[in-house]
């Protein structure tokens, strides 16, 4: 990470397996303390081949549980299981809400970023900002 740039400075991740941890911990680091994680998927509902998304924040929306993911290879065509995922209102090319159940399933490790994700600067093309926890129909976020 370009500090000079960023103005910031990443603490050194961690790597855990799948079999190391929890998601009802991940949820906690997330949703209470701010951390970031980057999750590794094998095919599934994601892809049909392994990559890498951000776990941006973690909401309940509707009396049901989700993890806000950046998806770099969005193409919400070839996913599966959308039962366990949500639209994230607005333009937002990229980024879909899914349950902890579906991410763990398809999970093969996690790289954890215990630090505050509010530290870093928001980068962003977009030519405007829009919200991603506004009320979504039908019910609103916790």
């Amino acid at each position: 990470l370009e500090t000079e740039r960023y103005g910031t400075v990443l603490q050194q991740p961690r790597i855990y397996t799948k079999s190391e941890f929890n998601m009802d911990t991940l949820i906690d680091q997330i949703q209470n303390q701010g951390y970031m994680a980057i999750i590794h998927v094998v095919a599934g509902a994601f892809t049909s081949q392994e990559h890498y998304m951000v776990l941006m924040d973690y909401r309940v929306i509707d009396g049901q549980g989700y993890f806000l993911v950046a998806d770099p290879y969005e193409m919400p065509s070839r996913y599966r299981d959308t039962d366990q995922m949500r639209d994230v209102p607005g333009d937002n090319q990229g980024l879909v809400y899914a349950t902890p159940d579906l991410l763990y399933r398809d999970c093969k490790s996690i790289i954890l970023f215990e630090q505050d994700r509010n530290e870093f600067s928001l980068c962003s093309k977009a030519p405007h900002a829009e919200r991603v926890d506004q009320k979504h129909e039908g019910g609103t976020n916790a």
